[in-house]
């Protein structure tokens, strides 16, 4: 999970200093963008369709990376009938104090353990809800 964080992180990076909306390029900036994260996804996620996915919907945050291994920490790992589910911690660094808890999904398959989701905890649902890997 730490890997995948970096290679995004690393990506995420990139992808800010490259990515300008108001570009007549931008959709080819965006295209470029895409196709690089293929490799990372093939490394560290589960391959299977995901029509909200990072790829496909290719959002980025313009101030920092989404993912960045010294803002996320691993809270509690759980063994899993098919995995692991991670718990993690993400602090925003610029908002004092301010935490959301993510829950990754990891699937046992013949590649080693991959990423297959991640959920947010929705402190005003209460509940667990689909988050963008």
């Amino acid at each position: 999970l730490n890997s995948f964080f970096r290679d995004m992180n690393l990506w995420g990076l990139e992808a800010i200093k490259s990515f300008k909306p108001e570009s007549k390029d931008a959709n080819e900036i965006r295209g470029n963008l895409s196709r690089q994260l293929i490799p990372i996804y093939d490394k560290h996620v589960v391959s299977r369709e995901r029509k909200t996915g990072r790829i496909e919907a290719m959002t980025i945050s313009l101030g920092s990376p989404d993912y960045d291994p010294s803002n996320e920490s691993i809270e509690e790992i759980q063994e899993t009938k098919s995995g692991f589910e991670v718990k993690t911690k993400k602090k925003y660094p610029d908002d004092d104090g301010y935490f959301e808890t993510y829950k990754y999904k990891l699937k046992s398959t013949k590649d080693g353990l991959l990423i297959d989701s991640r959920e947010r905890y929705s402190d005003y649902e209460k509940k667990w809800v689909k988050d963008i890997l």
